[in-house]
């Protein structure tokens, strides 16, 4: 008499990704097949029963996930696991200015607003922290200014400037501007092309030396 033992072959199961890394809200195709199993259960990301051989779209996804697969067979059991890593996109940021020359003394809107930031900081001709979309009003400007906003996440940030250029008071229309007038002359009576000092330079091109 011959005695033959019929073992059931051990269960294995291999599970992997369509992608090993996406950004913050897209999804994942997981892909898995076994052999020697009857049944398979999820666990981590996911959960549940499943089929012994399969493809399902999970998601969207917002951290790093791991998914667990295990499959029982007669014999044994078989588990395995993919992990998915989840980065934020690069945040984005735009900044303007109301008007891009301005007389001096007048006012400027600034504008900005930014996608996937977290955190935003102005500097340049302003400074601090800003939320990551707004508007605010600089007022008295008298001279050039460059305004700048940087935004960040945990991926990286960007930054985005608005520039503004002061045209220099002139009431009297002569090339000269007024404050400069008023602190090297006293008043506005002099001209461009004059020569208050006599010193063979104008006064226009005093004020541009």
């Amino acid at each position: 008499t011959v005695t033959v033992t019929v073992t059931a072959p051990p269960a294995t199961v291999s599970l992997s990704a369509s992608t090993m890394s996406v950004l913050d809200g897209d999804s994942v195709t997981l892909t898995w097949q076994s052999t020697g199993a009857s049944s398979c259960v999820a666990s981590g990301g996911w959960s549940g029963t499943r089929a012994t051989s399969g493809s399902e779209v999970v998601g969207p996804l917002h951290s790093t996930t791991t998914f667990t697969l295990r499959c029982d067979g007669t014999a044994s059991s078989a588990t395995d696991s993919v992990t998915v890593t989840v980065t934020s996109p690069l945040p984005t940021v735009t900044l303007s200015a109301s008007a891009a020359n301005v007389a001096e003394g007048l006012i400027v809107t600034l504008n900005w607003s930014s996608h996937d930031a977290d955190t935003s900081t102005a500097s340049g001709s302003w400074t601090g922290a800003r939320a990551t979309a707004g508007s605010e009003t600089i007022a008295d400007i008298n001279s050039d200014r460059r305004y700048s906003l940087t935004c960040s996440n945990s991926a990286g940030s960007a930054n985005a400037t608005a520039r503004v250029t002061v045209t220099l008071a002139d009431s009297d229309f002569d090339g000269l501007p007024d404050d400069w007038e008023q602190a090297n002359f006293g008043d506005l009576s002099q001209t461009a092309g004059g020569d208050a000092d006599n010193d063979g330079a104008s006064n226009l091109d005093e004020f541009t030396a």
